[in-house]
């Protein structure tokens, strides 16, 4: 078991002892979110982010100790189906808009099966030094890759514009604000890794999440509370 860890030829990103060490942070910013606001649906939405992002590294340390690889590679691609819509119902109710969330929600949901019940969604995913190698056997889907990272960018976009209509940095403003910070400190780095070491696309579900972790602090530390921040004296927008 972990045997490829050995190799002194890579570096050490998805060592057991990473890997468990990332679930247990990102469970401890779960746990905050749903301790202090299980009682609200920013909150449980934000909750639900974290929790994916700690079972799609759960998914891969059982690839990468060769534990039911093609199971935990479906659980994988389930829990990150669902992240950007989730992020980008985050950012909708701060501005009080509902474009495409149902959209949103309805492909999250038809992909998620997808991944989960077709044979022929992927096949064994590979143990790198870096990263996973998930292998769909066609390729993902191109309106996969379009729903992905359109709601990512349409989150992102959402922000920037109603950002500038609340003038503030607490409150909701605040949130806004550390969304956009949040997206970037993984969309940024990720970009470079992925141009400047060449990687396939196959790749990416992996790297961007080892940059996530930095999200999920984001989000529990800066996101959650900016958006209950008393200093926000504005009204709240419609729902």
């Amino acid at each position: 078991m972990f045997k490829f860890f050995k190799d002194k030829s890579v570096f050490r990103c998805f060592t057991p002892e990473v890997m468990i060490a990332t679930v247990i942070v990102e469970s401890a910013i779960a746990l905050y979110i749903v301790l202090r606001y299980h009682t609200t649906l920013f909150g449980r939405i934000a909750a639900a982010v974290v929790i994916l992002l700690a079972f799609f590294q759960v998914a891969e340390y059982h690839i990468c100790a060769g534990s039911n690889v093609f199971m935990w590679a479906q659980v994988g691609f389930v829990a990150i189906t669902f992240l950007p819509v989730l992020g980008y119902h985050l950012i909708l109710l701060v501005s009080g808009h509902n474009h495409f969330l149902r959209l949103g929600y309805a492909l999250a949901f038809l992909f998620g099966l997808y991944f989960m019940l077709s044979p022929n969604a992927l096949t064994e995913p590979m143990c790198g030094g870096n990263y996973i190698i998930f292998n769909p056997t066609q390729g993902l889907p191109w309106l996969f890759k379009i729903y992905y990272f359109g709601f990512l960018f349409l989150a992102i976009g959402e922000a920037l514009q109603w950002i500038k209509n609340l003038r503030t940095i607490h409150g909701k403003g605040g949130a806004l604000f550390w969304m956009i910070v949040g997206y970037l400190s993984f969309i940024v780095p990720v970009a470079f890794v992925m141009t400047t070491f060449n990687l396939g696309v196959n790749i990416f579900p992996s790297v961007a999440c080892g940059f996530a972790i930095i999200f999920a602090l984001i989000l529990g530390l800066k996101v959650v509370p900016s958006y209950y921040d008393k200093h926000d004296k504005r009204k709240t927008p419609p729902r």
